[in-house]
């Protein structure tokens, strides 16, 4: 899952959304170096991240992106599903999109300097460029990739993905919710 999933899995607790919010980047046992509350955020990312990489849906819906991605599908579907979640938002949270992001922008600020090095130029990212709002629009999918392709090492095959995305929405749509409700309940979130 994308940062905007990991975070709204991580409930009202602010540290624990902080721990997860973080989570890949830190790497094997250095978690132990974070107070309690973040490292119950960094393993509730990896438990995420482990239940997603299993999942047969997630394997199913990664399938259509390997002809251009190969092993950078999951990346990308990734994204793709942090545009289904918004698309469903009212199905997984009270809270509007703009309050939680608002609240989340506070938290991590509030936050920024327990946040590794390169977390911290992730964070300013998504601040100023308003990541979480990019990701409601077909538009703002593809400015993602494209920049993801050339600041990080993936296929520069936005055009692809996006005939991908438009060709099967509603697939798409269908295999995010069946998945995303399971992952709630494996996590117990809500």
């Amino acid at each position: 899952m994308n940062f905007l999933a990991h975070i709204l899995l991580s409930g009202d607790d602010k540290e624990i959304q902080i721990g997860n919010f973080i989570g890949d980047i830190v790497k094997g046992n250095k978690y132990e170096d974070y107070p309690t509350k973040i490292k119950e955020g960094i393993l509730l990312h990896r438990k995420i991240d482990d239940f997603t990489d299993k999942h047969p849906i997630v394997k199913q819906s990664t399938e259509r992106l390997k002809p251009k991605y190969g092993r950078y599908s999951a990346i990308v579907l990734d994204i793709f599903f942090d545009y289904f979640l918004l698309k469903n938002w009212d199905k997984y949270s009270n809270q509007s999109i703009d309050k939680f992001v608002k609240q989340f922008h506070i938290n991590v600020l509030q936050h920024y300097l327990i946040i590794p090095a390169k977390g911290r130029r992730i964070t300013v990212s998504i601040i100023v460029n308003r990541w979480f709002h990019r990701y409601k629009t077909k538009d703002g999918i593809k400015e993602v990739l494209d920049k993801m392709a050339k600041y990080r090492n993936i296929p520069n095959e936005s055009d692809f993905a996006m005939s991908v995305l438009s060709k099967y929405e509603n697939e798409f749509n269908l295999e995010f919710n069946i998945f995303f409700t399971e992952l709630c309940n494996f996590v117990d979130y809500q």
